[in-house]
């Protein structure tokens, strides 16, 4: 019998460092580079991973987001600046947005369509799955509301 599917499959980020409102976002990632440390021509913020031609905002987002293990989840700005300098030298991206899943929304699981209860604690989608497909998944259905997937959808 092969190995159950388990939610390692699915790209699940739980909050940390006090970062939930913002938590998944660019913004607080350590990848990020704020437009105001890039060289002069540069409109717009950066991702080191995406390279110095894909345009990227504090509240887009995608599944290779690394929060700053600082404390309290702060960047450390001498990083940003060496991420600037390599940016500054027109680099491609080692990922496509598309690689990445790279998209223009907050996905926090409270913002998402598939929360099974309105605490935001259950995921009806990891649910569903693991009950019409018993013999493939076995998904942890339990959430925090500040946590995100790459299965978040937005709601209607």
């Amino acid at each position: 019998m092969t190995e159950k599917i388990d939610r390692s499959a699915f790209i699940y980020l739980p909050p940390k460092n006090g970062t939930e409102e913002d938590f998944a976002q660019c913004g607080p990632c350590r990848m990020f580079v704020p437009e105001e440390l890039l060289p002069k021509g540069f409109k717009g913020d950066r991702c080191i991973i995406h390279g110095s031609r894909v345009v990227i905002d504090e509240d887009d987002s995608c599944g290779f987001m690394v929060p700053w293990p600082t404390p309290d989840g702060a960047p450390n700005v001498e990083v940003q600046k060496d991420h600037a300098a390599e940016l500054a030298k027109d680099i491609p991206g080692s990922v496509t947005p598309e690689q990445s899943g790279l998209v223009s929304r907050r996905v926090q699981c409270h913002r998402c369509k598939w929360p099974a209860n309105k605490a935001v604690t259950r995921c009806a989608l990891y649910y569903k799955l693991t009950k019409k497909f018993p013999d493939i998944f076995d998904l942890d259905p339990n959430i925090e509301p500040h946590a995100c997937c790459n299965a978040q959808t937005p709601k209607d």
